[in-house]
């Protein structure tokens, strides 16, 4: 009966420095340790000087926020989401747009391009985009291409 006495505070400190061996090392992505995260900065693949957040086509050079975009060509070479250049055109739609006194904005286009020609020389624009459709007899103002 004595050794059984001295045996169970052995077993018990036994127990206990095993539980604190198998504590777990928060830097050891076991615990409540914080991990740190690397992110590459963004990359300028065509090295126009404008990269991949900015640049819509980063693999073309001519392609960029800071490139001219002459309407017509069938390419949005600045980025503003029309080809053309967005900031400086009044935009027509004869099917869903509505000839008011704000009209002309690619979300709110006029209706009748006489109206987007009113707009644009009310707003210093120089260009009137129009959509595909069917459109009354019209007059250009100078200074506004149509």
């Amino acid at each position: 009966m004595g050794a059984r006495k001295w045996a169970v505070p052995a077993l018990a400190a036994t127990m206990l420095l095993l539980g604190a061996a198998c504590t777990a090392d928060p830097g050891m992505g076991g615990g409540t340790g914080s991990t740190t995260t690397t992110t590459a900065p963004p990359q300028d693949v065509d090295n126009d000087g404008y990269n991949e957040l900015s640049d819509c086509n980063d693999n073309d050079a001519d392609v960029n926020p800071g490139a001219d975009d002459p309407a017509g060509d069938d390419l949005d070479a600045n980025c503003d989401g029309i080809d053309g250049v967005q900031s400086t055109a009044v935009f027509v739609n004869s099917s869903t747009g509505a000839d008011t006194s704000t009209c002309g904005t690619v979300a709110e286009p006029c209706a009748s391009v006489g109206q987007g020609s009113v707009r644009a020389l009310a707003e210093s624009k120089t260009a009137v985009y129009v959509a595909g459709g069917t459109y009354p007899k019209f007059s250009v103002q100078p200074g506004v291409e149509v």
